[in-house]
């Protein structure tokens, strides 16, 4: 056999890279690396706009699924509420 042969398996979890893709971005763009400090200063000036799923359709607040929450200053949470 002449090619390329590759051991182990070769899956992804695409969630997993979707999640980490996505968690360097906020609404204004990639994100830079900023001090945790002025990060929870930011979050007592902001409220939740809306909360996304994947498809970057509205939704409630739903369990076991990962989810994407906007708010006014721009930023971004991800999370998962796992019950």
């Amino acid at each position: 056999m002449n090619g390329l042969v590759l051991g182990g398996n070769m899956d992804i979890d695409a969630s997993i890279e979707i999640w980490n893709f996505f968690s360097r971005y906020n609404i204004n763009g990639l994100i830079s690396n900023v001090s945790s400090l002025s990060i929870d200063q930011n979050f007592q000036n902001r409220s939740l706009i809306n909360i996304l799923d994947l498809n970057g359709k509205i939704t409630s607040s739903d369990e076991n699924k990962p989810l994407f929450y906007l708010y006014s200053d721009g930023s971004i949470e991800k999370k998962i509420i796992i019950k």
